[in-house]
């Protein structure tokens, strides 16, 4: 019986031990740090949208009106260096509109987080498109379906834009949704025009 008692009493010293171990890892190796609101300032010229924000495009005599929400991520703590601490600094922002296009789709939703890569992700109707950087020259893609081309200045039925992106979805066979194929984009402005498949209807900001 008196290994029993030994091999209970060893049991009992690494678990005193190990409690003492996390309590003190807990209490004094824990520190707050500061994580930075979102500030991406590429991000910030691309889509400069603020909550309250109307956009209106037009074809024709007929318009599609977006009001817009915008959530930006403030500065806040995270804990770090003990049990139980809560990880990383992840800064974000969400955008979308209050208007739906089905029973549960929005007609616009937008989101980023992460730093290096990134995690963009752009839902305008049924144009999806998942970026990993964000440059001068607008969105960086990364798969085969997505096209881009950069305009310093671009004229979309009569109307002139300076640095635009426009983004397009292949209409090949694996894609052949009816709605928006090419969506453009311009610094300081947002999305300014998008194109229809397959009328090719232009509605413009």
């Amino acid at each position: 019986m008196a290994p029993c008692k030994n091999m209970r009493f060893i049991f009992s010293l690494c678990l005193f031990l190990t409690m003492v171990f996390f309590d003190n890892c807990t209490t004094c190796s824990c520190k707050q740090v500061p994580c930075p609101a979102f500030n991406d300032t590429n991000f910030n010229q691309w889509f400069p949208y603020n909550s309250g924000d109307q956009v209106i495009f037009w074809n024709n005599s007929v318009s599609d009106t977006f009001n817009l929400y915008a959530d930006r991520s403030a500065s806040y703590e995270i804990s770090q260096g003990c049990f139980g601490a809560n990880g990383s600094c992840m800064a974000h922002c969400y955008m979308y509109s209050n208007e739906l296009y089905s029973s549960y789709n929005r007609k616009f939703q937008l989101s980023i987080y992460g730093t290096s890569p990134k995690s963009i992700s752009l839902d305008f109707y049924q144009f999806n498109c998942q970026a990993t950087h964000i440059a001068d020259t607008g969105l960086v893609f990364n798969d085969s379906l997505t096209h881009s081309h950069y305009y310093p200045s671009l004229n979309v039925r009569g109307k002139t834009f300076s640095d635009v992106q426009l983004i397009t979805r292949d209409t090949a066979a694996t894609y052949k949704i009816s709605g928006p194929y090419k969506v453009f984009l311009a610094k300081k402005v947002g999305i300014i025009a998008y194109e229809i498949y397959p009328d090719l209807s232009v509605w413009v900001k």
